[in-house]
């Protein structure tokens, strides 16, 4: 990936000397984040099990699995630098900061038995037999259709990126731009509930929360659209749209597809000029 950022970068200072320079411009956003819902056909899911006292655990579903996602606030804050190559169109490189959030709800529905089995194995990490056991066979109704532990998980990620994009001015006041965005991951959280086993207490939900950034795939490329409108001397008001290219998270996370960014954005923006512009 990272010659794939270099062979950007060197591609990008290529066209941009060919350019004249002719402004600066600071752009802060609100974003929301918006994810599509996904849903498999009856699988077997072997979820992370945490066990406080070092013991193996064995955790399985049988039924339909679905992941729910609501959106949440972020923002986003860029400085970008301006090339004119003619009187209508410019190249716009920077460097910024994206800013998401999301909750993700794991579902497990009833299959065409209208069932939904649970089993919970814990094992004896010396010869692997079973000490403890949980199971359940569960008849489908709404108040059911939660089969992991009942929590709404969210998720806080914070990228690094590299916005480039093409501009055209439609009007003296009006701006079309689209492009792409090259972000690396430099943070994220994860928090829900996970079920425990403990000798003592037996099986427990807890809270865990993660920062090692498991699960989330470290890369992200944007396609990007937007408008600008020059509300007032160098203020600009922006509407954007980010579409993610790479799944938000690795193949090992998500059991029932393929999940990507829809971002959609509101901001405003200040440009210094060139003196002469």
């Amino acid at each position: 990936m990272f010659r794939i950022y270099l062979i950007i970068y060197v591609f990008i200072l290529s066209i941009s000397a060919k350019a004249q320079f002719k402004s600066i411009e600071f752009e802060i956003s609100a974003t929301y984040s918006l994810i599509r819902d996904l849903e498999i056909e009856p699988i077997q899911t072997n979820p992370n099990l945490v066990s406080t006292t070092g013991y193996v655990s064995m955790y399985s579903n049988s039924g339909i699995f679905k992941e729910n996602y609501s959106g949440g606030l972020g923002f986003c804050a860029e400085s970008k630098a301006l090339f004119s190559i003619s009187k209508r169109f410019d190249i716009i490189v920077g460097i910024g900061f994206q800013y998401t959030e999301f909750k993700r709800e794991k579902l497990i529905l009833p299959s065409n038995s209208n069932q939904i089995s649970t089993s919970v194995e814990y094992l004896n990490p010396d010869d692997s037999t079973i000490i403890g056991s949980y199971g359940t066979l569960v008849q489908f109704s709404p108040d059911n259709l939660v089969d992991f532990p009942k929590s709404n998980p969210s998720a806080n990620l914070l990228y690094l990126e590299i916005p480039f994009s093409f501009s055209y001015h439609v009007t003296q006041k009006l701006i079309v731009e689209s492009g792409v965005n090259m972000s690396q991951r430099i943070y994220s959280q994860t928090k829900g509930n996970v079920y425990s086993y403990d000798i003592t207490n037996g099986i427990q939900i807890i809270e865990q929360t993660y920062t090692d950034g498991r699960g989330f795939n470290s890369t992200q490329i944007f396609l990007t659209a937007g408008l600008g409108y020059n509300v007032w001397k160098n203020i600009y008001c922006n509407i954007s749209y980010k579409r993610s290219l790479i799944p938000i998270f690795n193949s090992e996370e998500q059991f029932a597809g393929k999940s990507y960014y829809n971002l959609l954005g509101l901001g405003l923006s200040y440009r210094l000029q060139r003196k002469n512009d």
